[in-house]
């Protein structure tokens, strides 16, 4: 069973290198694109989406990438403020 968090952190190391700045809007299509694309095969597509909303309703797309300069910990520590934004969405794990 894959860590979903860990996941997230994986994403955030490419959404670091690959995003532009977010708009008014959220954040930028490329960001949401790598996200998207890292955490579907390993957790379904409910719950990414789920998680993306949830993470772009609690912080800037600055902040989230941030997490990223000392994520993904492979002892499996992720951010709390993370580990708490999408705590509404472990349920639609799919895997």
């Amino acid at each position: 069973m894959s860590n979903p968090i860990r996941t997230i952190g994986l994403i955030l190391v490419i959404g670091l290198l690959a995003a532009g700045c977010g708009g008014d809007d959220g954040y930028s299509e490329q960001l949401r694109t790598d996200f998207m694309g890292g955490c579907e095969p390993a957790a379904g597509t409910e719950f990414c989406e789920c998680a993306l909303a949830e993470i772009e309703k609690t912080f800037t797309e600055e902040e989230f990438l941030e997490m990223g300069v000392t994520f993904p910990d492979t002892e499996g520590d992720s951010p709390a403020a993370l580990d708490s934004a999408i705590a509404p969405c472990l349920s639609l794990r799919g895997d």
